[in-house]
């Protein structure tokens, strides 16, 4: 091996003196400041339980799937309190209940699921829970210890509107709490490290109202244990507990405590099918109670009731509002019951449908209906009903919570199925209410595109597919979309959404109604979603995955859910064929042998992913991965082949034949390229993203990455090379979030802030091929949330390749910002070996010597080279697994700002060394 002379010739100190030297001469910046927002949707999932804060008045309103929020009450924003939870804790975001304490207005408890559904003998599945708990305001989480209980929650399950709280803070003592579980008893944690234990007392589990014992199988739909509320103005104990409490049943009614729920006896007398309570202040309890036809109750009809007890009297009274223009007590099932805090004998309850909402001000003994209004702010795309569409009305479904302001008792919160609305005076003539969403974001995503319509001629900013409204135009991110792609009877579910590539005016959407599941909600567009017509034939199914050839937009393929043949149009569907499989075995015994098998990623209508795809280049070229097996079709979908095959290459070599969501992409500018991403099973650590650059005929790991889930493409200073976004983590790095990388893949960047959003519900990632540094990320549950550079862009500029197999790539961590720590990293290096960061201030030459100088005369493999002069060397020692990181302070010297440097990275084995790719870096502010 011949002698490294170049590098015997370079001045070589200390890490410390790097800074001093280095940024004398220059200086560095990573990225321009990035802004995160939601897209401006409003709404759109069940908001099922508001309540507020007895001393502060902050209000907080819980999801069945989009988390927990608080309002700014200064702008009428929600913010949200679950952003900064990891990837693990994605299902913490269906809220079961939440529970605030009366004396610290910083503390927030929630019931959360903590693991997958479990499947269980019957075919039914239930989840696990535990609290977590928030100090601090809902800017950071802490487990609680109840997952060990194995507590059965259902947060997106029947009755999490219907039912109250079911977790509860003692109001005296804000280390105390009281959960009352569906199923599993009632348990109660004493201090913040005690065990949680069971009460003694507490009426037997029972699955429905019915008394069906063994219908257990679906936990989570199980009404149970319904409420829990403490009596704040009862008698404290020795301990300094309070002493009332009360239980809701659905099966066996009222539960009351006098030992602070560690004891439990029914109230005699006391309403079947309770759901919520509220003790007002002169300690009188208020219960509604709904029967819901669901589960072994669906056969029963629909009834429900409201009752007042006396605990001086220990009666019950039951105060039913009546029916309109009738005595008689309206026995539609209610929700939500609330009270004014300063006036105990004003109380608010909603009825569960209707649009209608009772007060009272004699504690019952006669009622004010107050109707809601179709609020002026209802956003376009809830078009009012009709004939066609008599289901429609937004404010009409889920009309369960409630809660009198305590900061103006005159104003009245409600939520439904569609977000939150507010009445700023209940006694005024006539009622006025309005949608309160701004901020509130919890629609689900299946998909986002943004087809490069140039914004010139009119091109809408992104696409997307989503539940309850199908699909919409965001002609604007920050603007309220107006239309749907299709039209429901209520709401329907689009599974996916496809788009022409070189004629991106053109998309389509394929869906289904959520009541007429067997009915395709499908819409073609021919001017970037303005407007959209059906598909003529929708013979091939509903739902499941779609995509349209980038030069020919009759051109489609559809794969159908519920295990249905992948079917080809070529007239933009009027008439449909199935695929063929031309490397299909023949079988006999199967008529259908010759079919492409059907996806099992697509048999559950309610799943989403994209295991189907189109190529952005080739028109007639069509990509799909299910059961391991890499298909392709070069002739528009007619007839497809088998590409690489995952059984075969190994967990470690390729996709794993049964992730439940998986991901293709197709490279804008290169045929035959696609990657492919999975997002992990529930009992799978996280993968690696892989891509083939063959049409499918061989797969490789991108070995920068420890793991991507999300991998998007858009525009890049160059209109061959593409920037591409991930969400995952690279190889040297530790934050989880949403990373851009400017040289295909080889060195990354961090573009959001793991402190304030770590897109643990990310469900699709989209870049602009319009513009540089905008990327959307889909979330099940959060919305879209928008990704953008702010101010003047410092670009870090990749240049050059790294050499070595796989080549060494560099990273940094951080901001090459005044005053910053930037942490450069080499990975993979030769193991514990020498490696070396170099620092320079010129990219063309060194010495006299013009760059790139070859470095393959001096030892260096083929290909490697110098690509920046070495005007200082930081040297360490790889560690064991291959990465070596060199500490880079910036000094806070303004005169730096808008100075350029260059780096480069060196790995030194025992017999050669290899190189990274280079960065040219200018400082920013």
């Amino acid at each position: 091996m011949r002698p490294l002379q170049p590098l015997r010739l370079v001045r070589s100190v200390p890490a410390p003196a790097i800074a001093s030297l280095l940024f004398a001469l220059a200086a560095a910046a990573q990225d321009s400041p990035w802004t995160w927002r939601n897209a401006n949707i409003q709404g759109m999932g069940f908001v099922t339980g508001i309540t507020a804060h007895p001393t502060s008045h902050d209000i907080y309103a819980r999801t069945d799937v989009g988390g927990a929020y608080r309002l700014d009450r200064t702008t009428l924003r929600w913010q949200p309190l679950l952003d900064t939870l990891p990837r693990a804790e994605t299902s913490a975001f269906d809220i079961e209940s939440l529970a605030l304490a009366a004396q610290d207005s910083n503390r927030i408890a929630i019931l959360v699921p903590r693991n997958s559904g479990i499947a269980t003998p019957g075919g039914g599945n239930y989840q696990f829970g535990d609290v977590m708990l928030s100090t601090d305001g809902g800017q950071s989480w802490q487990p609680q210890g109840l997952l060990p209980r194995q507590i059965r929650v259902g947060p997106n399950g029947e009755y999490r509107g219907f039912s109250g709280e079911r977790l509860a803070i003692d109001p005296r003592r804000s280390d105390r709490m009281l959960l009352a579980s569906r199923v599993d008893g009632v348990l109660r944690r004493e201090n913040g490290t005690a065990p949680w234990l069971l009460a003694t007392g507490t009426p037997p589990v029972t699955a429905w109202s019915n008394g069906d014992p063994n219908d257990l199988e679906y936990a989570g739909n199980t009404p149970g244990h319904t409420f829990v509320q403490f009596d704040a103005n009862s008698a404290p104990l020795a301990d300094g507990a309070t002493s009332i409490v009360y239980l809701g049943d659905h099966a066996t009614g009222v539960h009351r405590s006098l030992d602070g729920g560690r004891t439990w006896s029914l109230l005699p007398g006391s309403p079947p099918f309770a759901v919520h309570g509220f003790v007002h202040q002169d300690g009188r309890l208020y219960v509604s109670c709904a029967r819901h036809p669901v589960g072994p109750d669906s056969a029963l009809p629909e009834i429900g009731s409201v009752h007042r007890f006396d605990p001086a009297t220990g009666q019950w009274t039951e105060i039913t509002p009546p029916q309109p223009a009738s005595s008689a007590p309206d026995r539609r099932p209610y929700a939500g019951v609330s009270g004014d805090p300063g006036q105990p004998n004003v109380v608010v309850v909603t009825a569960a449908h209707g649009a209608v909402l009772f007060r009272t001000t004699d504690r019952g003994q006669s009622w004010q209906r107050i109707q809601y209004n179709d609020p002026p702010n209802t956003p376009a795309y809830h078009e009012p009903p009709s004939p066609a569409n008599y289901f429609i009305e937004a404010v009409t479904w889920g009309t369960v919570g409630v809660l009198i302001d305590p900061a103006d008792p005159r104003r009245v919160w409600q939520t439904n199925g569609a977000g939150v609305l507010r009445n700023d005076d209940l006694v005024a003539n006539p009622q006025a209410w309005t949608w309160t969403m701004e901020n509130f974001e919890e629609l689900v995503m299946h998909n986002v595109v943004c087809p490069p319509v140039p914004f010139a001629d009119g091109g809408a900013d992104f696409l997307s597919a989503c539940m309850d409204m199908v699909g919409l135009r965001h002609e604007r991110w920050d603007t309220i979309p107006t239309d749907k792609a299709a039209h429901p009877l209520q709401i329907g579910q689009a599974n996916a959404i496809a788009y022409s590539h070189r004629q991106p005016q053109h998309a389509a959407v394929v869906g289904w109604d959520t009541w007429r599941p067997w009915f395709a909600l499908t819409g073609v567009t021919h001017d970037n979603g303005r407007t959209w017509t059906p598909f003529a034939n929708t013979s091939p199914g509903v739902g499941g995955a779609l995509a349209m050839s980038a030069t020919d937009p009759n051109r489609m393929v559809w794969e159908p859910s519920q295990w249905r043949a992948v079917h080809v149009t070529q007239d933009g569907g009027q008439t449909w064929t199935v695929a063929r499989n031309l490397d299909a075995t023949l079988d006999p015994n199967n008529p259908n042998w010759w079919q492409l098998g059907q996806a099992w990623h697509v048999s559950n209508p309610w799943w989403q992913g994209e295991h189907l795809a189109a190529d952005k280049v080739d028109g007639n070229r069509f990509y799909r991965f299910t059961w391991g097996q890499f298909t392709y079709s070069t002739d528009g979908g007619v007839n497809w082949r088998h590409g690489f095959n995952a059984w075969a290459l190994g967990s470690n070599h390729a996709p794993l034949p049964f992730t439940v969501v998986i991901r293709l992409v197709t490279h804008p500018t290169r045929a035959g390229e696609v990657w492919i991403g999975e997002q992990a099973n529930s009992d799978t650590a996280p993968r690696p993203l892989w891509r083939s650059t063959d049409g499918g005929l061989t797969v490789q790991r991108v070995h920068s990455l420890q793991w991507a889930s999300q991998v998007a493409f858009g525009r890049g200073d160059s209109n061959s090379l593409p920037f591409v976004y991930v969400y995952g983590v690279p190889v040297g790095q530790t934050a989880e979030g949403i990373w851009l990388s400017r040289d295909d893949a080889q060195t990354w960047s961090l573009v959001s802030d793991p402190q304030t959003q770590r897109f643990a519900r990310v469900s699709s990632l989209e870049g602009d091929m319009r513009r540089r540094y905008r990327v959307y990320a889909g979330t099940n549950g959060r919305g879209v949330l928008v990704g953008m550079a702010t101010g003047p862009v410092a670009d870090a500029q990749p240049f050059g390749a790294g050499c070595g197999s796989p080549p060494l790539v560099q990273t940094t961590d951080g901001s090459h910002r005044l005053s910053s720590t930037v942490v450069h990293t080499a990975a993979p290096a030769f193991a514990s070996a020498p490696t070396a960061l170099v620092l320079g201030s010129s990219q063309q030459s060194w010495n006299g010597v013009s760059l790139p100088l070859p470095l393959a005369p001096f030892g260096a493999g083929p290909g490697c080279v110098m690509l920046c002069d070495p005007e200082a060397v930081a040297l360490g020692t790889a560690a064991a697994n291959g990465t070596a990181s060199f500490v880079v302070p910036v000094p806070n010297q303004p005169g730096l700002l808008g100075a350029r440097f260059f780096t480069q990275l060196y790995s030194f084995g025992p017999t050669a060394f290899t190189t990274s790719s280079a960065m040219a870096l200018t400082v920013g502010r």
